[in-house]
């Protein structure tokens, strides 16, 4: 039996950021979004409740590693177009001058357990439905082989269902 790790589905507006799989949707369909800017807006949304400063997100997304000023704002610039929000009349990232940015949408969290799979998120595409139901059953034989899919591996250790899943689906895409 694997372990279960809790994990967050972070729901604003028609919008859906899923930590578990690392992918915004929209209205469920998925919004490509690079590492930074992705973990910008986590980083934004977990720490909604103040503002947080140029340092803090520096400190947070690049971890200690020099990086000009422009890549925050490019980060920050693809952030905001990939949620459609105007920098003039924001409704998601606030830039508070002099201070640093804020997230000010209204945010629901949906805790899940890492090891379930989120039937809705992932069927939610109607092109895509049968790569994840095939998935899905893959996973399953594998599993009843005693066999980690996509293949196993002996230096890590065993991965959660979900991440199985989405892997063999990746595979079939």
């Amino acid at each position: 039996m694997e372990a279960r790790e809790q994990r967050t589905v972070w729901q604003f507006r028609e919008f859906e950021l899923d930590e578990g799989l690392c992918e915004l949707r929209r209205a469920g369909r998925r919004v490509p979004l690079q590492r930074k800017p992705y973990q910008l807006l986590v980083y934004l949304i977990e720490n909604r409740h103040r503002v947080v400063t140029r340092g803090d997100l520096l400190a947070s997304v690049w971890q200690g590693v020099a990086v000009s000023d422009s890549a925050l704002a490019s980060a920050l610039r693809d952030l905001r177009r990939a949620v459609s929000d105007a920098g003039r009349s924001p409704w998601a990232i606030e830039t508070i001058h002099g201070f640093g940015y804020r997230f000010i949408a209204q945010v629901a969290a949906q805790p899940l357990l890492g090891g379930e799979i989120d039937e809705a998120a992932e069927s939610r595409s109607r092109d895509d439905g049968w790569r994840w139901a095939l998935a899905r059953k893959v996973v399953d034989f594998l599993e009843h082989q005693g066999v980690e899919a996509p293949g196993p591996t002996a230096q890590r250790p065993a991965r959660p269902r979900s991440e199985r899943v989405r892997g063999v689906a990746r595979l079939l895409a």
